[in-house]
């Protein structure tokens, strides 16, 4: 068989892929499920049965890592970066002789004396930009809101919950009913404004040209509700957004699955329970399934874990508040091996120097074990 009909071959045969059953009755794929291994858990555990958690806030612009209680105060902003009301560019801190500073953008030369945001020090400039942004009346209302709606949560909802506590994931089919009601209400209102009238409105304002800001856009002035100014000269510059990496807690013990390192340049993590670090990964070799005949499924298992581990196999039974296990029509039958197999452990080094499958160990059963090398190992169903 040449190249070209062995991969016509491969394209020809139906995808088909693994998923595992989660605690909530959801059937993901394995890279997409978490594991709990807690004394008393020890479950596997999707997005729907987790809770996130934001581990970090860090700024995108100066990359700064910031503690959750001064995010809040800032209001979520950095308190050391601002963007250029005209261009959106990130602004540098100027000073003159007189060491008096200002915000100047390097692309459109906006500067911050037109506005009169100056100050005799860098942090005395974004302090009298935090103090500006706490006085417009959008922030006012704003936290006039959020204390408003704060009393009515905390009145509907006097006890907190404790980190011993159970929490009660939401059922799956909730989910996917909230979500369905989401889409629908996303689809009405594409409709709403599809129905809007087409004919074309007059637009008074003159189309700005070349570093000429007698004339603003529509992201510019939602970026600036509280300024009712059609010039962009007239707008503040606006602190940079927060950015954050998030974790997550299993919802039944409150043990961390996901915790990444603290800092915006690092991408590792310090806890890191990925259900694919812990379980064997399943994946679906040959196999020929003809009606009214015997036939043979080939399903490969691959070891994660640096130590050897023991397969067996056995018929699914239903458990109280988990998945529905499949029943295949009559009178198809599945039969899975008698004896358990054994898988040896994962080592890189080897996995790299030995890239052909091995020959089968003395104890293995040629109808049984159709494939081995290394920490991968093939069975026949």
């Amino acid at each position: 068989m040449s190249l070209a009909e062995y991969l016509a071959h491969l394209r020809s045969r139906p995808a088909v892929k693994v998923s595992i059953p989660c605690g909530c009755r959801a059937v993901l794929p394995l890279e997409e499920l978490y594991y709990c291994n807690s004394d008393g858990c020890q479950t596997l555990a999707c997005n729907q049965c987790t809770t996130p958690v934001i581990d970090t806030y860090f700024c995108p612009t100066c990359l700064n890592s910031v503690f959750s209680t001064k995010a809040f105060e800032a209001k979520h902003k950095c308190r050391q970066c601002a963007v250029c009301p005209s261009c959106s560019q990130t602004l540098s801190v100027m000073a003159k002789d007189n060491e008096e500073h200002y915000l100047k953008c390097e692309y459109c030369k906006w500067s911050s004396e037109a506005v009169g945001l100056t100050g005799s020090s860098a942090s005395a400039l974004f302090d009298a930009l935090l103090t500006h942004e706490e006085q417009s009346p959008v922030s006012v209302e704003f936290d006039r809101l959020l204390s408003f709606l704060g009393d009515k949560v905390a009145a509907k909802n006097p006890k907190k919950q404790s980190v011993g506590e159970t929490y009660n994931a939401p059922q799956f089919q909730d989910v996917v009913a909230a979500v369905a009601k989401v889409e629908r209400a996303e689809n009405l209102k594409k409709q709403a404004l599809y129905i809007l009238p087409k004919e074309a409105v007059a637009n008074t304002a003159r189309a700005g040209q070349d570093n000429d800001n007698s004339s603003c856009t529509i992201q510019q002035r939602l970026a600036h509700p509280e300024v009712a100014s059609p010039s962009a000269d007239q707008y503040w510059p606006a602190r940079v957004d927060l950015l954050t990496k998030m974790g997550c807690r299993c919802s039944r013990c409150n043990k961390f699955l996901i915790k990444p390192k603290a800092g915006a340049n690092r991408t590792t993590f310090d806890i890191h329970f990925i259900a694919s670090a812990f379980l064997p990964r399943v994946t679906v070799g040959e196999f020929s399934l003809k009606q009214g005949a015997t036939s043979k499924l080939l399903l490969y298992f691959k070891n994660p874990l640096e130590w050897p581990i023991e397969l067996r196999f056995g018929e699914s039974k239903q458990q109280e508040g988990g998945p529905t296990p499949v029943v295949l029509a009559s009178p198809s039958e599945v039969v899975s091996p008698s004896q358990p197999v054994n898988v040896a452990a994962y080592d890189e080094a080897a996995e790299q120097a030995e890239g052909k499958a091995s020959a089968l160990e003395a104890t293995d059963d040629p109808k049984v074990i159709g494939y081995r090398s290394q920490s991968k190992v093939g069975v026949f169903f």
